[in-house]
């Protein structure tokens, strides 16, 4: 049986992004369990913030159901370098609860904080966020992310970043790389593009 998850903010008891969690909640359970008669499930009525007060990463594990909610207070983790992994055979359009291969990956990373995978020569994502990168005053996310994530979903929306095939071979043309997910706001994580920021694959 497959498990997903769903990750959501709660800051000072605001819940982030709940409309497009629900959306990919939504699509995930109508795409694994669709002969399946699913009982509707409003995730916002489920979610009981801990307190009004701190940050909190809230986790939903679920299947065709909800099997458990959790709450864990949120402490950013610092990213300050990327190593470029090769990524070719990995998929995860869903959020799967199973993150093997992703870790397999992340234990590439060496002295890096993080890794920022690449499949067939374009940019993805890291293990954990979305990216942009920065060109010309315009933020560029790859069009082929490993996870379309529910913030990269409304930055598209808002028009706050667009959609293109970012290379490894071009990305020296750009300056900046955001890091973002569904904890990270869009700007609070950049990272100036430069041999010691971003490790690639032959340096070690």
């Amino acid at each position: 049986m497959f498990q997903f998850i769903e990750t959501i903010k709660i800051d000072k008891g605001q819940i982030y992004r709940i409309a497009y969690h629900q959306a990919r909640f939504e699509a995930t359970r109508d795409a694994f369990f669709q002969n399946e008669i699913m009982p509707s499930i409003d995730l916002e009525s489920r979610i009981v913030p801990p307190d009004n007060e701190n940050c909190y990463r809230c986790r939903i594990t679920y299947g065709k159901f909800i099997d458990k909610i959790e709450y864990f207070p949120y402490e950013p983790k610092p990213i300050e370098t990327l190593k470029v992994i090769e990524a070719d055979e990995l998929f995860y359009y869903y959020k799967f609860a199973d993150r093997a291969k992703i870790d397999a990956l992340t234990e590439q990373k060496g002295t890096a904080d993080d890794i920022l995978m690449v499949r067939n020569g374009l940019f993805t994502d890291t293990s954990i966020a979305n990216v942009a990168f920065l060109k010309d005053d315009v933020w560029h996310t790859p069009q082929f992310p490993l996870l379309a994530g529910t913030q990269r979903e409304e930055l598209l929306h808002l028009q706050k970043v667009v959609i293109k095939k970012v290379a490894l071979k071009d990305l020296f043309k750009y300056s900046h790389i955001a890091i973002f997910n569904a904890m990270i706001e869009f700007g609070d994580l950049i990272l100036p593009i430069n041999k010691e920021t971003i490790i690639l694959p032959e340096e070690n």
